[in-house]
């Protein structure tokens, strides 16, 4: 999940839906804080017959609907001339989805990489430099593009099934409700392989939905709802000293552990097809393997520097720097949310957001109830959060008062 931790309110978040937990990740089907077991067949199912209930969501697919043209020119042999092209960069979704990048993206980029990807002799100009965008852009334009009228009518379904509603009921389980707006609005369009959110817009690349599921799908655009609006922001870790440093990555572990559980993340599927989506894997015993290893390395060398300030001064920052190194953040704060869903559940985890205080009070309470010495893995494959350990007395203390402190306001 790459998201900038920057200022307050910022609703220009993406979620780069490939990187998850790290570079290198494999995956196993286990529980996790939510259920996600729709099978990616049933996807594919007949749409159902459409329903009047929107729940406030609004699904704009023109994009898609011009560039589903495109496909059927292209499948029929005719190249689509630039001024077509030019058709889908100007649209009034592709506009707001531009505002949503950071920086300027020149419509002529748009028309260039369409203009690559669709037609077998391209116009472009020969200043159309091979680029990172180019190859990812072509990529993800020609798997929606060979998929096509399967992702027709999976927009087809979430628009006439239950998912609109599915989405806005799990916001509304996550999020405070005056944060919420009367509407919010779907768009579904052909870009990277990635969900976007700018104010009450969210942009949903037509490989995700295809390579994913429509339960998954729900699951992700919660998550990065919620992190436009009930994150706790602040300082990268590795920006501050001494116990702010220790703070920030609470903080960070808690906002990531968070949506982990709201993304159900280890239940992640994508369809091995798809280019970049298809390596997507993750094996949840390793997360908990992970998460276990953060809590004792926190309990080791917490203990000195939570009695002497100087030690603190000194080490905060190494300590914050070897949480992130050891993938803490990410994995970390999603074995210790799913400890608390699994003992306390959902509710109890929703109430901890924006407070890393709670958070780790809820923690603490729950990991207490996990037997001790902690079983093996494999024999509670189902419920792995009964291998988290608790933070000893003194660190558990010293800690929870330190983000009092740090975040008296939360």
């Amino acid at each position: 999940m790459i998201v900038k931790d920057t200022a307050a309110n910022n609703h220009r978040l993406v979620l780069l839906a490939f990187c998850l937990f790290s570079a290198t990740i494999f995956f196993i089907l286990s529980a996790g804080c939510t259920n996600n077991n729709e099978a990616k067949d049933d996807d594919q199912a007949s749409v159902p017959v459409p329903t009047q209930k929107t729940c406030g969501i609004q699904v704009d697919d023109s994009p898609w609907q011009v560039f589903s043209e495109f496909a059927e020119r292209r499948n029929s042999g005719q190249n689509v001339p630039r001024d077509d092209l030019q058709v889908f960069a100007d649209l009034p979704a592709i506009s707001q989805w531009k505002e949503s990048m950071e920086g300027q993206l020149a419509s002529v980029r748009i028309v260039n990489w369409l203009d690559t990807t669709i037609n077998t002799t391209p116009t472009a100009s020969p200043k159309n430099k091979v680029t990172k965008n180019l190859r990812s852009f072509s990529k993800s334009y020609q798997y929606s593009l060979e998929h096509y009228q399967d992702v027709t009518r999976l927009i087809e379904k979430f628009e006439a099934g239950p998912h609109r509603c599915n989405f806005m009921e799990k916001v509304r389980f996550w999020v405070t409700p005056d944060l919420i707006p009367n509407s919010l609005t779907l768009v579904f369009l052909p870009s990277k392989p990635e969900i976007r959110i700018l104010e009450d817009h969210l942009f949903v690349d037509t490989g995700v939905l295809h390579a994913g599921n429509m339960k998954q799908l729900e699951n992700q655009l919660t998550g990065i709802f919620y992190r436009s609006r009930m994150m706790l922001w602040g300082s990268p870790p590795t920006a501050e000293e001494g116990h702010l440093a220790v703070s920030h990555s609470l903080r960070t572990m808690m906002n990531e552990g968070i949506v982990g559980c709201i993304e159900n993340r280890p239940q992640t599927y994508f369809s091995p097809g798809h280019p970049k989506l298809g390596k997507v894997n993750i094996i949840e015993d390793q997360v908990f393997e992970y998460g276990s290893r953060a809590i004792s390395l926190m309990n080791h060398h917490l203990v000195e520097m939570l009695a002497n300030d100087e030690v603190m001064l000194k080490k905060g920052r190494e300590l914050a720097k070897t949480l992130i190194a050891s993938n803490s953040l990410n994995q970390g704060g999603y074995a210790m949310s799913a400890t608390i869903v699994g003992h306390l559940g959902e509710q109890r985890l929703s109430t901890t957001s924006g407070s890393p205080a709670l958070w780790l009070a809820a923690y603490q309470e729950a990991a207490l109830k996990n037997p001790q010495p902690a079983p093996n893995a494999l024999d509670v494959i189902d419920r792995l959060y009964l291998t988290m350990p608790p933070f000893t007395p003194e660190v558990y203390e010293g800690l929870l008062q330190m983000l009092k402190d740090d975040f008296p306001s939360s």
